[in-house]
């Protein structure tokens, strides 16, 4: 804009009006000044290019972008910063996406369902779930597929997982940049190439059911496995588009992540059904207003149901993660403790016999409780998830765990039937869900 050159050079003015801002040395205008709102316009294209790289842009940094407007059909680039988008002046027009597509108008709010913290949950008098048949307990098996969605240079990620492979703990240690780890893919790839088979055959040879945390971006590289599931009569419900740390995810990208997972399931899906029920995993502090937003959009947030929690035995309602008063989101709380990923962090199982007597003490003091007197609000019914990974428990050693445990329900369940009371409701996720609404419908207000 030329050394030495007074403000007064620089701007016309106008009172009441915008100030203009133009170049010192051909008087183009280069964007503008508003008083009234302390904010600066500048169009990007009249920026010096430093060497005519157009991704390095210097003395940018006197102006740091805090929005973006685009105006209607003259937008030509994706922006893909993270950064706030509008049509017009921030905060005077419509909110849109990186693509100039309308966001909701409460995108962006500061409404934040996390807060305050709820540290009384149930309390000393869990409620009476009222399992179909009366049964004692509440199963929930999750199988996560995952390969194919983590950290990959494939999926233009700076490097590769390091997150539950069979290195164990990457002990602090960051990958190197832009390099492919092969033995990682290998292994992942052993998920869906054997391990999810594998599993995915114990329970059709046993009658039972699970539901999948389904990742986007994994399922589109092996549609078939979403059929498979489909035909088994298990659930596909969604992991998010991409199995890695969302909680820095700006969240204009996190909702297109949001959106992708959905569709990406939907397109494998035999029957184009979305998924109900939800799983981040690694989230953000917005992720969960940020999908209860998309599933009302699809006119499904009564359907939805959410996982990101370990807090409790049994589901329970939470004030609409949006804010809107009267409405409520189903919390179907998953586990960390019951769960194969503990053969890749440490401390954790080091052997199939470990995980089985793990996942069988857990099961039997459930059991345990319900024969409680009735007096005691112990006594109730609770639920159980087990957490399945493709490539953790799908591996020949490991399997043999799961495969224990498969058959200790399956006897205690007979033995818990012949005894007179309930046996054991092993269940999808979505079952589960529609059970708790029917039986403990949401608050009436609140």
């Amino acid at each position: 804009m030329g050394a030495g050159v007074t403000t007064a050079a620089l701007y016309e003015s106008v009172a009441g009006r915008k100030w203009k801002l133009r170049c010192s040395e051909c008087g183009n205008p280069m964007g503008s000044w508003n008083s009234a709102k302390q904010q600066w316009s500048i169009w990007p294209s009249t920026l010096a290019r430093a060497n005519g790289d157009e991704s390095s842009l210097q003395g940018t940094e006197t102006f740091p972008a805090t929005a973006h407007m685009f105006y209607g059909p003259w937008k030509i680039a994706d922006v893909a910063d993270g950064l706030p988008k509008y049509l017009g002046y921030p905060n005077e027009s419509q909110q849109v996406d990186r693509s100039a597509n309308p966001l909701p108008v409460n995108l962006s709010n500061d409404f934040n369902p996390h807060d305050p913290r709820d540290m009384v949950g149930y309390g000393a008098n869990p409620p009476h779930p009222h399992w179909p048949g009366n049964a004692r307990i509440a199963i929930s098996f999750v199988l996560n597929y995952e390969e194919g969605g983590e950290n990959l240079t494939l999926n233009g990620d700076a490097g590769a997982e390091q997150y539950l492979t069979e290195y164990g703990a990457a002990n602090g240690s960051k990958p190197p940049t832009g390099v492919r780890n092969l033995s990682v893919e290998s292994a992942y790839e052993f998920g869906s190439h054997r391990g999810f088979w594998r599993v995915l055959d114990l329970f059709k040879r046993n009658g039972l059911r699970f539901t999948s945390w389904a990742v986007g971006r994994a399922v589109e590289q092996n549609p078939a496995a979403v059929r498979a599931m489909e035909d088994a009569g298990c659930e596909v419900a969604s992991h998010s588009y991409r199995w890695f740390d969302h909680s820095l995810m700006g969240q204009e990208e996190e909702r297109e992540h949001i959106q992708s997972a959905v569709r990406a399931i939907k397109e494998a899906s035999g029957k184009s059904r979305e998924p109900r029920g939800w799983y981040t995993g690694r989230q953000s502090i917005n992720t969960r207003r940020l999908v209860y937003q998309v599933y009302k959009e699809m006119g499904l947030e009564h359907e939805l149901y959410d996982s990101d929690a370990y807090d409790e035995d049994l589901p329970y309602w939470v004030p609409a993660p949006d804010g809107t008063k009267g409405e409520h989101l189903l919390v179907v709380p998953y586990t960390l403790d019951n769960n194969d990923m503990r053969f890749a962090i440490t401390p954790g199982f080091f052997n199939s016999e470990s995980f089985a007597t793990y996942l069988i003490d857990a099961f039997e003091t459930l059991v345990a409780e319900t024969f409680l007197p009735e007096s005691n609000p112990m006594s109730v019914p609770k639920m159980m998830s087990v957490g399945l990974h493709c490539r953790v428990v799908g591996r020949p050693g490991r399997f043999q765990g799961l495969q224990r445990f498969v058959e200790h329900v399956k006897r205690r369940d007979a033995e818990l039937r012949e005894g007179g009371g309930g046996g054991v409701w092993v269940a999808t996720r979505e079952e589960i869900a529609n059970h708790w609404r029917k039986t403990h419908p949401p608050p009436k207000s609140g």
